[in-house]
């Protein structure tokens, strides 16, 4: 049997995401590059422009989860970008793809500022048993939000088109999949729909002992 011999290396990789060029202002840029094989890849450094994003070195190689980090990739002004992403395999070689992304000026009527985020809780955040978890979602601009909906595990819990955001308040009945916590490992979704029509989704973990 041969050893691994590491002098060839399947390097081929592409942008899996994006899966669109152009973007809203506000709008979150996830990327994902896919190798064909990636036991021959060593790591990949994302750019966008020349600004370093981050050296990602394990399978999936992915950027700007919906969980955070990665801030250079939300929130970016109109203008036009190229996505740079240098793949370095375990023979030694230095490979680069490119994507481009053009994010669209703020002129446009059609544009909702749908930016939002967990304030409550936390990501990966900790609570006993038995506790009420309160979750509260913040928009950047509520006047552009028509309604968010939450989701625990996929079960829909509630649709709430009243800003502040808020699921399982304190002194408030309902909500009751968010109430005396069993443990376990739980998953909060919101789907945003903003007043153009578009849906988003934001995503956060939390964890019961």
């Amino acid at each position: 049997v041969e050893a691994l011999d590491y002098t060839y290396c399947t390097w081929q990789s592409y942008f899996e995401y994006p899966k669109k060029h152009n973007y809203y202002p506000g709008e979150d840029v996830y990327v994902r590059v896919k190798p064909n094989k990636y036991q021959d890849i060593k790591y990949m450094d994302l750019y966008l422009g020349n600004k370093f994003i981050r050296r990602e070195s394990s399978y999936p190689y992915e950027w700007c989860r919906p969980s955070g980090g990665d801030n250079y990739l939300r929130n970016l002004s109109p203008g036009t970008y190229k996505l740079k992403c240098k793949i370095y395999d375990k023979c030694g070689g230095c490979h680069t793809i490119y994507y481009d992304i053009c994010v669209q000026g703020g002129n446009n009527q059609n544009y909702c500022n749908w930016n939002s985020w967990f304030k409550y809780p936390q990501n990966n955040h900790y609570y006993n048993y038995g506790q009420d978890v309160y979750v509260r979602v913040d928009a950047q601009k509520y006047q552009d939000i028509e309604y968010m909906e939450l989701y625990l595990n996929n079960q829909y819990i509630r649709k709430e088109s009243q800003y502040p955001y808020e699921w399982c308040k304190q002194n408030s009945n309902g909500d009751y999949k968010l109430r005396n916590m069993k443990k376990g490992c739980y998953h909060l979704k919101v789907r945003i729909k903003d007043k153009c029509g578009q849906y988003h989704e934001k995503t956060c973990t939390f964890y019961v002992n």
